[in-house]
């Protein structure tokens, strides 16, 4: 019994720590597509940049230029962005800033055959201008974030396809925890004390 009270407690604990916000956009673009495919600008050797909608939601970024470029092939290349910057921006439908940002250390383009197959991936650190239209919580001011492209020219036989997505991580700020957060830390605590008091009592 003694262990369930604690494990129980343990439970709230973690859940009172757990509530990170995340959103996922993402969009697909083949043959099939009425729309054309967003292909990012130079992908060897940057700066990368590239605007995209993702669902009601517009994606704009530019990154810094690679600080390295090794070619594995004769039309093989990729890229690295080991000193970060650039800037990325998310707009929503009616092209108001939801969220302005830079790209971390390390982000990376790949180049392979000649553009056949190509991608690019990069963390960002944001400051959230309007979390209520992004559907953040209102203490998740600044967070991270995860851009990502790829690109296959030999999906389907009359086209290519594209695909693009943006992972938005909120991080509210640790002084100052939302009530219901500090209310189910109480609960936590208080289901230990009672836990406590049950074991030295039998």
């Amino acid at each position: 019994m003694k262990r369930f009270f604690l494990l129980g407690a343990f439970s709230l604990v973690v859940a009172a720590f757990a509530q990170a916000d995340q959103i996922s956009l993402s969009s697909t673009c083949d043959p099939s597509s009425p729309t054309l495919c967003a292909s990012p600008n130079n992908l060897i050797g940057g700066p990368v940049s590239l605007s995209v909608s993702l669902g009601a939601n517009t994606l704009v970024f530019t990154s810094a230029a690679a600080t390295q470029v090794i070619q594995g092939g004769i039309t093989s290349y990729d890229s690295s962005f080991a000193n970060g910057g650039g800037s990325v921006q998310l707009f929503n439908s009616s092209n108001q800033l939801l969220a302005n940002g830079t790209f971390l250390p390390g982000a990376t383009s790949s180049s392979n055959q000649g553009g056949v197959f190509s991608s690019f991936d990069g963390d960002v650190a944001f400051s959230y201008l309007n979390d209520a239209l992004l559907g953040l919580s209102p203490a998740d001011t600044i967070g991270t974030g995860h851009v990502s492209y790829s690109f296959d020219g030999t999906f389907g036989p009359n086209g290519d396809t594209s695909f693009y997505s943006l992972d938005i991580f909120g991080d509210p700020p640790t002084p100052n925890p939302e009530p219901s957060t500090l209310l189910l830390l109480l609960a936590g605590l208080a289901v230990a004390l009672a836990a406590r008091s049950f074991s030295q009592s039998r």
